[in-house]
């Protein structure tokens, strides 16, 4: 079956290739000269090709292996992909221009599906295999995208070495998704973490005091992302800790989607030294813009690691450019009101004369050898936008002065940057949706709009190199300062690593343990993200016929030849319960969102009555055990 991968940018350019062996057979079959067959006939209009899935010729497995896959990144192999592909982007952006894009198409004998990202570009699969697989494959391909590179996905064509690491574990996750399709559930989710928790309650307060110390060592975070410990074992979250400065829980503050993002990062880039740090894209639940992140990684013993996750080096000043970029966008597309992007370019300066007072510049750059001198300029640009504004509404113009000077002594106070004429006609200009903004005000904007995209970069850049030169030496000092013999003895105790230990986790919570029938089951936190599944794995597809949502449900169907009866119910959290008499002597219960989600398996001749008994006793058992992974997990 063949199945690959194309990222689309706004220029619908195809800028990333990927895909199994039969997609690249098809790939070669299409390409020129010493890559590919004679050209496909297409029109001078570029919306038609006589060529689909099902005429191309199937090369060999031997043949289209041999094709290196380095040949993808030629830019000349990247046209030539892209003139074939024209056509059926052309045909989704005229849909998407009106409004009604399309989630996928049929060519021959493969669907193609679409997912529109940040900053125009485009995610389509090409696959021929059942739609809702290709559905988990794009919806993780997406969120690796999201994980990578965050809000500035535009840059993935620039070509700087900044997003070269990003790039080459962003590929390395792609390849690693398409050879494992049909995606198959988590078997583990955080049975692993329950199973070991006797073990990792002794771990907790020497995981504190460590990242106490660390947290110490390369600075308190400021930026609004908690400094977080995690302890890794296999590439299973076994707990993790803050520092006393916050001490929200990890799946408070950090989106449930890009925990398990980040679990699927580490196992699918295994520790290979004693130390290592990235950055990723992390989302909060408070914000929309996510957090650049540094993951410092510490090998304590084999296969048993240390994850430090922190805001990166600048981070603050990454998220506001980024926040720019997006209101800037709006400001273009939408004719928004400025009120937002004067409030935000605002701080952004503010956080840029902040550093001058130390070196924040490790690598060559442009912007930040003189970030004052940037802030004045990035003012400066963003005054002579708002006035050109200001001239599209001339008789607006005197009620806006007045405005201004009645605002100059909190303006003043503020010690903006900005002329308090500016200022003032910003908190109250607004370009109508149905106007198109003149040519060259839309210049000026998107002239601004690369400028402060270039020091988001160059912000980037800095916050590598610091982690890279002073972040990761210093943690790493003094972690073996901090992990003494006695310490590393204690933890090898605990056998963390013990290949025993993990063949036990394997029939940890197995459901006959209880004296309870069913196969297989699945059980969500709603609120942490914590899932404590038991899926044996002939059953591990058959989780696909459960409606998403916290739907209840109990229905008898067939797989395989094979009757089952399958039971959905929603559980409220216990712990939170309220209830009161009424007048009438009844209990009236407070009503509540749903916090757990339970799916459960059951062979399909057992009976109803007993099926929901059972149901319901398993989740009294696993809610007692999530509610100490949620204490684990501070």
């Amino acid at each position: 079956m063949m199945r690959g991968l194309l990222l689309v940018n706004s220029k619908n350019q195809v800028t990333l290739v990927e895909g199994d062996v039969q997609f690249r057979g098809y790939l070669k079959s299409i390409l020129k000269k010493d890559f590919c067959l004679n050209d496909s006939a297409s029109t001078s209009s570029g919306v038609y090709t006589d060529s689909s899935f099902e005429e191309l010729p199937s090369p060999s497995t031997s043949e289209s292996s041999q094709w290196p896959k380095r040949q993808y990144h030629d830019p000349s192999v990247l046209s030539e992909i892209t003139h074939h592909f024209l056509p059926i982007v052309s045909v989704f952006r005229t849909a998407e221009s009106m409004r009604d894009p399309y989630r996928s198409m049929q060519s021959g004998s493969a669907t193609i599906l679409f997912e529109t990202l940040s900053c125009g570009f485009l995610l389509l699969i090409i696959t021929e295999e059942d739609e809702n697989v290709a559905r988990d494959w794009l919806k993780l391909s997406s969120e690796a995208l999201q994980l990578h590179f965050g809000p500035l996905l535009e840059s993935f064509d620039a070509d700087l070495s900044v997003y070269d690491q990003a790039i080459s574990q962003l590929t390395a996750t792609l390849h690693s998704l398409t050879g494992r399709i049909p995606l198959q559930k988590d078997p583990h989710g955080h049975r692993a973490a329950s199973y070991f928790a006797p073990e990792t309650r002794r771990m907790i307060p020497l995981l504190k005091t460590l990242t106490e110390r660390v947290s110490d060592a390369i600075g308190t975070n400021r930026d609004g992302l908690p400094f977080s410990c995690l302890l890794v074992a296999r590439g299973h979250f076994l707990c993790s800790v803050n520092s006393t400065s916050d001490e929200k829980k990890i799946w408070k503050h950090l989106h449930p989607e890009d925990i398990q993002a980040l679990k699927r990062h580490l196992n699918l880039h295994p520790l290979t030294a004693n130390t290592q740090v990235n950055q990723l894209w992390l989302r909060s639940k408070q914000s929309d813009t996510p957090f650049y992140a540094d993951i410092m990684r510490f090998k304590v013993l084999e296969e048993v690691e240390i994850v430090f996750v922190c805001a990166a080096s600048g981070c603050g000043l990454i998220r506001m450019g980024a926040e720019v970029l997006t209101l800037l966008d709006e400001l273009i597309y939408e004719n928004s009101n400025t009120v937002q992007i004067t409030t935000m370019l605002k701080k952004l300066c503010a956080g840029l004369l902040a550093t001058t007072a130390r070196s924040h510049c490790r690598t060559p750059t442009a912007f930040l050898r003189n970030p004052p001198k940037t802030a004045a300029f990035i003012e400066n640009v963003w005054d002579r936008i708002v006035n050109e504004i200001q001239n599209l509404n001339p008789e607006s113009q005197q009620s806006t002065v007045s405005e201004a000077r009645n605002r100059s002594l909190s303006l003043l106070s503020m010690r903006s940057a900005f002329s308090m004429l500016s200022m003032g006609s910003s908190l109250n200009t607004f370009c109508g949706k149905d106007k198109l903004l003149p040519a060259k005000l839309e210049t000026m904007i998107r002239y601004l709009r690369r400028q402060i995209l270039s020091l988001v970069q160059e912000l980037c850049s800095s916050a590598q190199a610091d982690a890279m030169s002073d972040r990761l030496p210093t943690a790493h000092a003094v972690v073996a300062r901090s992990l003494t013999r006695t310490h590393l003895m204690a933890i090898h105790k605990l056998k963390l690593n013990s290949e025993d230990r993990w063949q036990e986790m394997k029939d940890y919570l197995k459901p006959t343990t209880w004296r309870l029938n069913m196969l297989a089951f699945e059980m969500v936190d709603l609120k942490s993200g914590i899932t404590l599944p038991y899926l044996p794995e002939n059953l591990r597809g058959n989780f696909d016929v459960f409606p998403e949502g916290p739907a209840i449900m109990g229905a008898i169907f067939e797989t395989a030849g094979q009757n089952y009866y399958g039971v959905q119910a929603a559980f409220c959290d216990g712990s939170e319960t309220s209830s009161r008499p009424n007048f009438f002597g009844r209990i009236k219960a407070k009503k509540q969102e749903p916090a757990f989600l339970l799916k459960v398996l059951f062979d399909g001749c057992i009976h109803r009555d007993l099926a929901l008994r059972q149901t319901h006793e398993l989740a009294l058992k696993l809610k007692e055990d999530i509610f100490k992974l949620r204490n684990n997990f501070s």
